[in-house]
């Protein structure tokens, strides 16, 4: 299980580190509680997350899902290129932006 830190600054969730089967329900956890305190879009800053497996993927996938019930965006930003080709590959960057 590699370290994640996620942490919240003005309208924006920056992430740290590594998402993996070892730290998801930590990740899933502590989004589902940030999306709840917040409205309107939903970013997460990925300029310093390495690396995210399907696991994660499969979050982000919940994540969309219970945002567009409530009308609402996610957008990621800052994604290394690995991790934009992840999305690519997946058609995850159909379902929110990827800047």
């Amino acid at each position: 299980m590699k370290n994640l830190q996620i942490e919240k600054k003005g309208e924006a969730v920056y992430l740290t580190g590594e998402v993996d089967v070892g730290n998801c329900s930590m990740f899933k956890e502590e989004l589902n509680k940030l999306i709840e305190e917040s409205e309107g879009m939903f970013v997460l800053d990925f300029l310093n997350l390495s690396y995210i497996d399907s696991a994660g993927l499969g979050i982000l996938v919940g994540m969309f899902k219970r945002l567009a019930e409530k009308s609402r965006e996610l957008t990621v930003i800052n994604a290394n290129d690995y991790i934009k080709k992840l999305f690519r590959i997946t058609k995850l960057d159909t379902l929110f932006k990827v800047i």
